[in-house]
């Protein structure tokens, strides 16, 4: 049966030749319709270099080639939802894509010996009826053990290395040879982090139902497709899946909206502002109460590159904080700052973590979440200074 949505018909494409992905959307009970993109393994390759030479992070290569499938499969077809993803493996600086042969897997296989790397698969969603466009993308880490060389040979011998980034799969039984553990999606691992993904088209299908409450549900363009510009930014998309039912409840998103704890929901509304490091501006949302600070970045699938929040504590919230990552999915970077945006400490966090305490080291009132990686990224140390705090701002925390 073709996968159907509820209300429009659209069928789901998955623009992707990977066995991996289609295992995963079948046992997650998502029914699709497969289509090569037709970007081989080469051009992704070149692509990828390309843009790691730029700089530009692991995740948003991944999101880049997963954006750059889907709009090579979009004329293709003229209708449905186009899910495309691609999957990087990076241990520090280095990115290791697809083995060219056994020798080449063995390179990998013993760079990636007893130590930890980060898998990062980036997806994207292209609704062809409307050329809109959602992208993001998912890291775990992976910790590989230390290896002898009659493991390697029993692992190489196995064939398994051949076609997947890094040489291995963590799904396959040669692997368990090689992996130690994993922390964070294990779908995302193997090529698709499926309960991301899941949300994804939970939450656009909510964006849908609603369009069609107040206009009408869109028809078939039969015009080409016009996609949005894609800056390696959250792009927001109207698009549906099954069985999605809204509930009358469900808070306006043109008003401020800050849930409980344990509600399940992101905040949204709050207001905004630009700040600056180095050259680099940003824009952060400010939670500035305690109910805004408890939910933080708390329940969101994506947030865009250059985006983050800012924790502002009143004067008696001068102390030392430690930051945690209850029902937070995003990895994460923090900056605890002196009053006058001096950075005292960065850290990394990681998605769901509650064991690790993240702490400011000595007392503070303003801390500073971002994207994993991205103080990283853009060369910023404890010391560097983020300009746009002022006493106004510093007065807004209660």
């Amino acid at each position: 049966m073709s996968p159907k949505a509820e209300r429009t018909g659209a069928p789901i494409i998955l623009a992707s030749t990977s066995p991996r992905r289609a295992a995963l959307l079948a046992e997650a009970g998502i029914a699709f319709e497969p289509l090569d993109p037709g970007i081989g393994d080469a051009s992704e390759e070149e692509l990828a270099a390309r843009w790691r030479a730029l700089g530009i992070a692991p995740g948003a290569v991944a999101k880049r080639l997963a954006v750059a499938k889907a709009l090579a499969a979009a004329p293709k077809k003229k209708t449905g939802l186009v899910l495309a993803a691609d999957t990087v493996v990076a241990l520090e600086d280095r990115t290791l894509g697809k083995p060219r042969d056994r020798a080449d897997a063995r390179v990998m296989i013993e760079l990636l010996a007893g130590k930890t790397h980060e898998v990062t698969t980036g997806f994207a969603l292209l609704d062809l009826a409307t050329g809109r466009l959602e992208a993001d993308s998912e890291t775990s880490r992976v910790s590989f053990k230390k290896i002898d060389e009659a493991t390697l040979e029993g692992f190489l011998a196995s064939g398994t290395w051949a076609g997947k980034a890094g040489a291995y799969g963590v799904q396959d039984e040669a692997a368990r040879l090689l992996v130690a553990g994993v922390e964070g999606s294990r779908s995302n691992v193997v090529g698709l982090p499926v309960e991301r993904v899941r949300a994804l088209l939970a939450r656009v299908a909510l964006a849908l139902v609603a369009t069609c409450a107040l206009a009408g549900c869109p028809g078939k363009t039969g015009s080409g497709l016009k996609t949005a510009p894609f800056d390696d930014g959250l792009i927001t998309t109207a698009v549906t899946t099954p069985k999605i039912d809204v509930k009358p409840s469900d808070p306006d998103p043109n008003e401020p909206f800050v849930p409980g704890v344990d509600e399940g929901q992101p905040s949204h509304g709050l207001p905004e502002m630009t700040l600056t490091i180095g050259d680099k501006k940003i824009t952060v949302e400010l939670a500035t109460t305690d109910p805004e600070r408890h939910v933080g970045l708390m329940n969101r699938d994506s947030m865009p590159e250059d985006h983050g929040m800012l924790f502002v504590f009143s004067e008696e919230g001068r102390v030392v904080h430690n930051f945690w990552m209850k029902n937070t999915r995003l990895p994460l970077s923090i900056a605890y700052l002196l009053d006058d945006g001096t950075i005292r400490t960065l850290d990394d966090m990681e998605p769901l973590d509650l064991r690790t305490k993240h702490q400011s080291g000595e007392p503070c009132r303003l801390a500073l979440e971002l994207n994993k990686g991205w103080f990283k990224i853009h060369g910023v140390r404890p010391g560097d200074k983020v300009q746009g705090i002022t006493p106004e701002l510093l007065a807004t925390g209660e």
